[in-house]
């Protein structure tokens, strides 16, 4: 594990700033908050389960994608969107105030 790498991990497990993972590794502050970036990145392209480098889903240039591909978008979008409503039901219950907005609704005139 090289010092950048040092330097993420203790970030991440807190207790640490930049300034002072600085002084300690030697990194500059914005080197060391670049590679965090990434690494948040990196691992929230894992939990989606794509690849930065190369995205299955995504089509070549000048080619359209394929079925098998937008049915994947689609069932993946169609997933976000439950979670999504759920998350909302979750909030509205739980702080008793309504979140959604009521459609036919008139704006206030102030």
């Amino acid at each position: 594990m090289n010092k950048r790498q040092k330097a993420v991990r203790e970030y991440l497990l807190g207790g640490c700033t930049y300034l002072q993972l600085e002084k300690k590794y030697g990194i500059s502050k914005a080197t060391i908050n670049r590679c965090v970036l990434k690494y948040q990145a990196q691992q929230q392209a894992k939990l989606k389960g794509v690849s930065l480098a190369s995205d299955p889903m995504k089509p070549k240039p000048n080619q359209p994608p394929s079925v098998e591909q937008l049915q994947k978008l689609l069932e993946q979008e169609q997933l976000r969107n439950k979670l999504l409503n759920a998350m909302l039901d979750i909030a509205e219950d739980e702080l008793q105030v309504p979140i959604r907005k009521k459609f036919g609704t008139k704006r206030s005139k102030k």
